[in-house]
């Protein structure tokens, strides 16, 4: 939009009176162009917002410079009596141009903001607020894909606790299940009892560390990396669902996952194994006869041992007034993004629209000069017409005259 607003302007240049032409043509203010008073003929003719150092460029583009294209195309400079003529609708037509760029710009700045919301929703779903950190939605660049935590003190998960801690039953806490994407990531991966590697892929096993001991913040961060890196190669890129709608679909799928992990030890459970709040459970948990199933890692085979199990327990979450926080969060980026599409469109009719003007300025003006040109032509055959009968009537005195005749009029004896 940008460059087609530069060439209307310029082509509007085109038809410019002489004076104002002159005037822009001779020495600026003292002090520059910028210092132009209301006095001045350019100001008086383009407003005294007008940046008058511009547009001395662009008159200078146009009809001193033999690489510029329009002066060939158009043959500028323009004779002053086709410019007059051509004034008042080429004003019209630029006033046209002015109002869609005023409504683009709206629109663009509309559509920046949308993509700011989308984006800032989508890192707070993904990392939380320990991620965020002091970003405001304003700060968000929606040019930029969400760039992973660098330092393991910005990945949501507390120092201080194990991944049944963090993952297991328990009220909602900071830096815990549910509080962002990544964390549960993490959460479904990892294990306090072992150097878990049966539910990850396994080149990324080798970062997998026991949950045992201290410094789980950095633990967490380390398999989040490399649970991330293997991520394009697991899911190639086209299996994605991609879209403002990607979001509700991939949630749809979470939740039909939730409570479908069970791993059965020994016979048929009874009812104590199959306790209702495992339908709040998203992972791997073993439950055996008699034996009610839990989120608890703490043990060296939790898939083959009772009441263990390397998953997330939801129940203090799922059915809360606010719902798990990250997918709050990823709704609200889906909510944001719906409307992007349609904006976007919106401002490519815009964009297209003025794009259409700069040809109808450019036809305006070829129509402009070719008129000109026949009216030209036109008076040319009158006058050799007339020359061919003022020459006859001299070559007929002539004869009468001198036997001989004029010189170019030839003698019929």
């Amino acid at each position: 939009m940008t460059n087609i607003m530069e060439n209307i302007r310029k082509l509007n240049l085109t038809v410019l009176p002489s004076t104002v032409e002159k005037a822009l043509r001779g020495q600026p203010p003292k002090g520059g162009w910028e210092q132009a008073k209301g006095s001045h003929e350019a100001v008086s003719y383009f407003g005294k917002d007008a940046k008058l150092a511009e547009i001395v460029t662009h008159i200078k583009t146009l009809t001193n410079d033999d690489k510029d294209p329009w002066k060939g195309r158009l043959n500028l400079p323009l004779q002053e009596t086709t410019a007059n003529k051509l004034r008042s609708a080429v004003a019209h037509l630029v006033a046209k141009a002015e109002e869609l760029e005023t409504e683009q710009k709206f629109l663009a700045r509309e559509l920046t903001d949308m993509r700011k919301k989308a984006r800032y929703h989508a890192f707070k779903a993904l990392y939380g607020s320990t991620g965020l950190g002091e970003q405001t939605e304003q700060q968000m660049n929606p040019d930029e894909t969400i760039p992973l935590p660098t330092e393991a003190s910005k990945f949501p998960w507390d120092n201080s606790k194990t991944q049944t801690q963090t993952c297991g039953a328990g009220a909602r806490t900071p830096n815990t299940k549910g509080e962002a994407l990544a964390t549960d990531f993490v959460c479904i991966c990892v294990a306090d009892g072992l150097a878990l590697q049966q539910a990850c892929p396994a080149t990324a096993a080798t970062a997998i560390e026991q949950f045992t001991g201290n410094s789980y913040q950095a633990k967490a961060h380390t398999a989040y990396q490399a649970l991330i890196g293997d991520c394009s190669a697991a899911i190639n890129s086209n299996e994605i669902h991609k879209g403002p709608a990607s979001t509700s679909t991939a949630l749809c799928e979470l939740y039909t996952n939730a409570g479908r992990g069970a791993i059965y030890i020994t016979g048929a459970p009874q009812q104590g194994g199959l306790v209702s709040k495992r339908r709040h459970y998203l992972g791997a948990y073993a439950i055996d006869t008699g034996n009610a199933a839990t989120c608890n890692s703490g043990d060296a085979s939790p898939f083959g041992t009772a009441s263990k199990g390397v998953c997330i327990d939801y129940d203090d979450v799922l059915y809360k007034k606010d719902g798990i926080p990250w997918v709050v969060e990823g709704k609200e980026a889906e909510a944001a993004a719906q409307g992007i599409p349609v904006l976007f469109r919106t401002v490519e009719q815009i964009v297209s629209a003025a794009a259409a003007i700069e040809s109808k300025l450019e036809n305006l003006l070829l129509i402009g000069y070719l008129s000109n040109l026949a009216i030209a032509t036109g008076k040319t055959k009158q006058g050799s017409k007339k020359q061919a009968a003022e020459d006859q009537h001299k070559c007929k005195t002539a004869k009468k005259q001198n036997s001989r005749g004029m010189c170019g009029c030839r003698l019929r004896l």
